[in-house]
């Protein structure tokens, strides 16, 4: 009605119908939407303020409702598809196709095949801080000898340029297990991050050319071209995030 304020209603509505049919159920009758919009005599509005506020912590909220909607015996797991939909519904749009693909894989970094609360909401965490991530993988390959950075490398260098720990190990390991394709214990060069920070990101052979005489060329070339856009828009980033969270040498 825009009279600059936001109802429960109006919230309810607004969400219910920009999610998909097969979308997992959402409880607004949750204590965290209580929370903000309150039940009494449902007078509580929100302002903009109050309201982009709630909507920083609204996929939080859709995660953890959606992993105990499908963790059916409350165990504290879910298989890997389930995962898998989580994900796709909260933050499909900011992975790409290659990560997309290999989300069940997340599963093997514990025994067991299935993925617990914790490593779901990790997960989470390392894709809502994406440009954190982006900027410490530059700027720790960058002064690394050999260009290349390993697990530790990367926890060292997150808790040495802030004041507070960034990240914890099980969220440096999800970073390098998407990064490096499964294999452990590997030394990373920047380029080898890319599938995980540009959700755009493709892989060269899928923009070869099926012509048996040019797909050398093309395959070449796409490699190259993809290689040159991620580190020229790197360049960019790096200059940008210096600025906005500058280090103190």
């Amino acid at each position: 009605d825009h009279d600059g304020y936001i109802t429960f209603d109006e919230f309810k509505n607004v969400f219910t119908a920009n999610v998909g049919p097969d979308a997992i159920p959402f409880d607004f009758d949750c204590d965290w939407v209580k929370l903000y919009l309150g039940k009494k005599n449902g007078t509580h509005v929100l302002g903009y303020n109050e309201f982009t506020q709630l909507m920083k912590g609204l996929q939080g909220e859709r995660l953890r409702q959606a992993f105990k909607y499908l963790d059916a015996d409350q165990d504290g797991f879910i298989r890997p598809d389930q995962f898998k939909h989580i994900i796709l519904e909260i933050a499909g749009h900011k992975l790409s196709q290659s990560v997309i693909e290999r989300l069940p894989t997340l599963c093997t970094l514990t025994p067991g095949q299935r993925i617990s609360y914790s490593e779901v909401v990790a997960f989470h965490n390392v894709v809502r801080q994406m440009d954190m991530v982006e900027r410490i993988i530059r700027e720790a390959t960058a002064k690394s000898k050999d260009g290349r950075i390993d697990q530790s490398d990367f926890l060292n260098y997150a808790s040495s340029s802030s004041r507070y720990s960034l990240f914890t190990p099980m969220e440096a390991s999800i970073i390098f297990h998407f990064a490096s394709r499964g294999v452990t214990n590997q030394r990373l060069a920047l380029i080898d991050f890319a599938q995980l920070l540009d959700p755009r990101w493709r892989a060269p052979y899928e923009d070869a050319e099926p012509q048996g005489a040019k797909a050398p060329k093309s395959l070449l070339s796409s490699a190259f071209h993809s290689t040159y856009n991620f580190v020229l828009g790197g360049i960019a980033g790096a200059f940008g995030a210096t600025i906005v969270y500058p280090i103190d040498m």
